[in-house]
């Protein structure tokens, strides 16, 4: 196998992760029991949190915030480790 056939490999691999990764983004994934309703998306974004006892209006929008930040946070470091490892290189 030739040096180009591997970067078309290579490129065909890098598509498959792209469209996985799209594809977890776009699946929703509902918890939902008497007190709360929980929405997230197979990536782990989490959409949407409803508290069912009194009004929480302001304490859900706070909590979908922190757990915004926190996904944000945990992509970083998946993209710090994954930049320190082989794979880094490549751009996934």
């Amino acid at each position: 196998m030739n040096i180009f056939q591997m970067m078309k490999q290579l490129k065909s691999l890098q598509d498959m992760v792209k469209n996985f990764k799209e594809d977890l983004e776009k699946e929703i994934i509902t918890y939902e029991d008497e007190t709360c309703k929980l929405v997230a998306n197979a990536a782990g974004k989490l959409l949407e949190i409803k508290i069912k006892t009194s009004d929480c209006k302001d304490l859900e929008e706070k909590l979908l915030k922190a757990f915004e930040e926190l996904h944000k946070l945990t992509k970083e470091r998946v993209k710090e480790k994954m930049d320190n490892s082989l794979l880094g290189g490549f751009g996934f």
